[in-house]
């Protein structure tokens, strides 16, 4: 969907409003299933995905505990245990350490760890950044085959910074290197294709 919105074509403004009930429907629908039906209970995938919608699961439980122990470290450590303190790497290097035997189910909790509060809001505007300036680098352009391009790469790397939410997914290899490359890709394009951009009109 944030495809169809970037591309800025008669097709894709067709497409986006053809598509955004049935996809309404289709999100709601799988809701519904998941949250109040134990239709497919028996297969392990459709479990999976119920326990995400279920406040009293015990590893949500786990995580929230896990969450809070790591915000009581941070409060006395502000800038986090260093760079690889926790999870796999801080039972390596450091083993037997409290962040090491902190569960770091989020990118984001990760970077929290690694360099504390001051480090996951720096690290936070970055994204922030990316994200908006990445729409405007898209939408802006006027070569309708190179913003379709843009358009999908840009569409990714949003998808990857969301899901970071709930697992290490932009710290995972390759797609960590991907994404550098787009965001260092996004940042060039406007310089090195002046000529294909439209200037921001003056009120």
């Amino acid at each position: 969907m944030l495809f169809l919105v970037c591309i800025k074509t008669r097709f894709a403004a067709d497409a986006f409003q053809l598509l955004l009930p049935p996809a309404l429907l289709v999100l709601v629908g799988a809701y519904g299933f998941l949250k109040y039906t134990y239709i497919g209970q028996d297969n392990y995938d459709i479990r999976r995905l119920r326990t995400s919608l279920d406040p009293n699961n015990a590893s949500l439980h786990v995580r929230l505990v896990n969450q809070a122990r790591l915000a009581e470290y941070l409060n006395s450590h502000p800038f986090g245990g260093g760079v690889g303190a926790g999870g796999f790497w801080g039972n390596r290097f450091k083993p037997g350490s409290f962040l090491a035997d902190l569960a770091l189910d989020s990118w984001y909790v990760r970077i929290a760890s690694d360099y504390g509060w001051f480090g996951l809001a720096y690290y936070l505007i970055m994204i922030l950044y990316f994200i908006f300036s990445g729409f405007f680098v898209v939408f802006r352009m006027n070569d309708e085959g190179f913003r379709q391009q843009l358009a999908a790469i840009y569409a990714g790397m949003v998808g990857v910074a969301v899901a970071s939410y709930g697992n290490q997914v932009w710290g995972q290899m390759p797609t960590g290197i991907i994404i550098y490359i787009i965001l260092a890709f996004l940042s060039v394009v406007p310089m090195k294709y002046k000529h294909l951009y439209s200037k921001p009109k003056l009120a």
